[in-house]
């Protein structure tokens, strides 16, 4: 494998990558190339401060919706409303093959309209998806259930398809 040293210069100085690996000899390279870059401490705070805060944001949201989705709303499921664990496991089961669909749909309509703009819709979506959720599963019904962990499982998703390519 090699590196075209020059493409991975280039993304720093067109402010394309937040983050980039370099080896130790990569480093010494890039040292000499963008010296400002290297040795600011706040190198990605002063460069690139917006590509940084979109990166957060997003997955803050992203990450937040899915450990409600799949480790807290197990235990609610079952503690708080009720439902036993075999039903509560059954729909999470459900719920994953939607959080598979939607990763794979939202991957590949990202590359119609733009990563930035998904993700950005899913994080608007999530305000009003996280408004509804608990009084949707407070129904009780594994019905409800169901669609409330499959409605925090797709936002998550949406996010999750283009970040990778985002970020």
């Amino acid at each position: 494998l090699s590196v075209d040293q020059d493409a991975a210069y280039a993304s720093f100085y067109t402010g394309k990558s937040a983050m980039f690996y370099f080896s130790s000899s990569g480093l010494t390279g890039l040292e000499q190339a963008a010296p400002d870059f290297v040795q600011d401490d706040l190198g990605v705070f002063k460069n690139q401060p917006s590509e940084l805060l979109v990166a957060a944001g997003s997955l803050a949201m992203m990450f937040a919706f899915f450990y409600i989705g799949t480790a807290y709303l197990t235990s609610y499921g079952t503690a708080t409303l009720g439902l036993s664990r075999t039903t509560v496991l059954s729909l999470g089961l459900l719920a994953a093959a939607v959080f598979c669909a939607a990763i794979i749909l939202s991957a590949i309509y990202s590359d119609r309209i733009g990563r930035r703009k998904l993700v950005l819709a899913s994080c608007i979506v999530a305000i009003p998806g996280g408004l509804v959720l608990f009084p949707l599963l407070d129904t009780g019904s594994p019905l409800a259930f169901l669609a409330g962990l499959a409605l925090a499982l797709v936002i998550m998703g949406v996010s999750y398809g283009p970040a990778g390519a985002l970020l």
